[in-house]
């Protein structure tokens, strides 16, 4: 099996489908793709994929890989239900995706290592975003 034949067979078997009446369905797409566009990565766009996932605690959001033979192969963007039901604004729902789509531009990055690096934090600033770690929920 190919490395490229491992990785879809993979997301196969964990990609959700995404909930057809979820609010802010469009709006993530949108986010997604203009956070790609602000980052000069056209060639990008509708590549990126997203899920809820109900499981997901302990954070709002997460750019999920795979490690395949050393190389961090990104899989998909996972949202806690949290992200939609307790964000204090679109706004802030906005700043999350951009931070995500950061997370997995930066791991295409030879200099990687991954987190909230200093590239990571550029690349925030270059979405016109600011490089936060954390958010403020509504509780």
């Amino acid at each position: 099996m190919t490395i490229e034949e491992i990785v879809i067979t993979k997301l196969r078997s964990e990609r959700k489908e995404k909930p057809v009446n979820l609010p802010y369905a469009k709006s993530i797409d949108i986010w997604i793709n203009a956070a790609l566009l602000k980052l000069k990565l056209e060639d990008k766009i509708g590549k990126i994929h997203w899920q809820l996932n109900e499981e997901l605690s302990g954070v709002v959001a997460r750019a999920k890989f795979l490690e395949i033979m050393n190389m961090k192969v990104f899989t998909f963007l996972e949202f806690s239900p949290t992200f939609f039901n307790n964000t204090k604004s679109q706004k802030q729902r906005r700043e999350i995706v951009y931070h995500e789509v950061a997370h997995v531009v930066d791991s295409y990055s030879a200099t990687s290592t991954g987190g909230h690096n200093k590239n990571w934090k550029q690349l925030m600033k270059l979405a016109g975003v600011p490089a936060k770690t954390s958010y403020e929920l509504i509780r």
